[in-house]
């Protein structure tokens, strides 16, 4: 007797899978827009993530794409950019209250000397490389990861970790770092100087540099210290997670 083939019942199955799966329809967004070499940069969006990388140039290029399971998800979500010589906002507009069947992705290139004013998500994770100016960048439901920083920072989400590296600390600066379910990393250069504050209630505290951490009553734990000659203004506040202040890779 000859064995039995199971290819039509594998081709019956694959054809089942494909028949189930949702259909993914997307539509890309490309423009770029003058902005100054300081310029202020915000960005609002609910769901998908952001990626921001830096270049020397006096303008802003603004790449995104939607992503929906049906066309009219897709229509109902318009990328808004209000674009001026000094300053940008862009944001994901619903036209309808219906904001769970799609997303978009932003990937953003910038002077290097802008700020980010505000970028701001609700579903999506942040990523941000070179920036001079200042970062203001939170997430509910996402990391937020900053590289190769050089001005002031405030970073926050409340599901996720938060990561920030400077290539430079001046003594004018302020750093801030909050999380309420996630780990806090911060990477300094050698010769840093800085007031810090550091707490987390559930977690430990860990540093390259010689820092005194005491306790908080019984759970938790708290670092007052000064690096180098003090200045710059850092504070980080964990509730769930691991607080660690390491020194920058040259």
């Amino acid at each position: 007797m000859k064995p039995l083939s199971l290819a039509p019942v594998l081709i019956a199955l694959t054809a089942v899978a494909v028949a189930l799966e949702p259909t993914r329809v997307t539509e890309e967004f490309h423009q770029t827009y003058s902005l100054s070499p300081s310029g202020r940069v915000s960005l609002e969006n609910v769901n998908g993530g952001v990626r921001i990388a830096v270049w020397d140039r006096s303008e802003i290029r603004v790449d995104a794409i939607k992503r929906a399971e049906a066309r009219e998800q897709l229509e109902n979500m318009r990328i808004e950019v209000d674009s001026q010589s000094e300053s940008i906002h862009i944001r994901t507009r619903y036209q309808e209250d219906r904001r769970n069947g799609g997303s978009v992705e932003y990937t953003i290139t910038a002077p290097r000397g802008a700020s980010l004013e505000k970028i701001k998500l609700v579903n999506g994770a942040i990523e941000v490389e070179g920036v001079t100016g200042s970062v203001e960048a939170s997430s509910v439901n996402g990391a937020v990861r900053a590289r190769d920083l050089g001005g002031d920072a405030k970073l926050s989400t409340v599901n996720g970790g938060v990561e920030a590296s400077f290539r430079s600390l001046a003594p004018a600066r302020s750093v801030a770092l909050n999380s309420v379910n996630g780990s806090l990393l911060l990477a300094l250069p050698q010769e840093a100087g800085a007031q810090l504050s550091a707490s987390t209630v559930h977690g430990t505290i860990s540093s390259d540099f010689d820092l005194a951490t005491r306790r908080i009553g019984p759970v938790g734990a708290n670092v007052e210290a000064v690096l180098g000659a003090g200045g710059a203004r850092i504070e980080m506040k964990n509730v769930n997670g691991n607080v660690r202040i390491s020194r920058a890779q040259k």
